[in-house]
């Protein structure tokens, strides 16, 4: 599993970032909402302003996990403003 990060704004220190914690909730059956409706989208909620990480999942149990209906990350200035990650967001059906 590769995690696509993006350039970080200037100042913004880019130290080490824990991602087998991740991985191993993947690998325990569970599913990444968002990454299944896009597989192909970097999804980077951090920071709001300026977008170049992935931090913020919703994960399902299979067996919820079947009931995904949608999951996107919300953006624009309403949503920068909120605070300093993007919400992201899942309907279960």
């Amino acid at each position: 599993m590769t995690f696509k990060i993006g350039k970080p704004p200037p100042g913004e220190a880019q130290a080490f970032i824990a991602r087998r914690p991740i991985e191993l909730i993947l690998e325990a059956g569970y599913l990444d909402c968002y990454r299944r409706q896009h597989p192909a989208a970097s999804g980077h909620t951090y920071t709001a302003a300026h977008p170049w990480l992935r931090l913020d999942y919703i994960f399902a149990s299979p067996s919820i996990g079947s009931r995904l209906g949608q999951s996107d990350v919300i953006t624009g200035e309403k949503a920068e403003q909120a605070s300093d990650h993007l919400p992201v967001w899942a309907e279960l059906i």
